[in-house]
């Protein structure tokens, strides 16, 4: 099913293909709130649904922020039940030890270290492991 997705959804959504060992899927919100955008995101695995929802208030870029924390929340949940490291995404800087965390640097909605606070990427533009620019 096609979905129509609010824009601040699609830099996560590449994110999330890219680099997730899981496969969540977005679909249509359980329930609609004019205040706010909203998704819904399944993990058909274990049959379990969340309902996202950024208010219309912000800009794009905190809607950006607050959807990755949502998505990156539900990731590590379901990372967690299928046994599997409990990281995403993965900080660059420091392999199997922490998620990286979404923030607003300047403008711009990225992924930053939480030990450094150094800026990894801009959310949506993550690619997975294995072509990710070697330093």
């Amino acid at each position: 099913m096609d979905i129509e997705m609010p824009d601040a959804f699609h830099p996560v959504a590449r994110d999330l293909m890219a680099t997730s060992l899981v496969r969540l899927r977005f679909d249509v919100p359980l329930f609609s709130d004019p205040m706010h955008d909203a998704l819904s995101l399944h993990d058909d695995e274990h049959g379990f649904a969340i309902q996202l929802q950024v208010p219309k208030t912000l800009s794009r870029q905190e809607q950006i922020v607050q959807v990755a924390d949502q998505v990156q929340d539900w990731t590590v949940e379901s990372l967690s039940r299928q046994g599997l490291p409990a990281t995403w995404p993965e900080c660059s800087e420091h392999p199997g030890s922490h998620p990286l965390r979404p923030a607003l640097s300047g403008r711009s909605p990225v992924w930053e270290c939480p030990r450094t606070g150094h800026t990894i990427a801009v959310i949506g533009s993550l690619r997975p492991p294995d072509t990710q620019p070697r330093d």
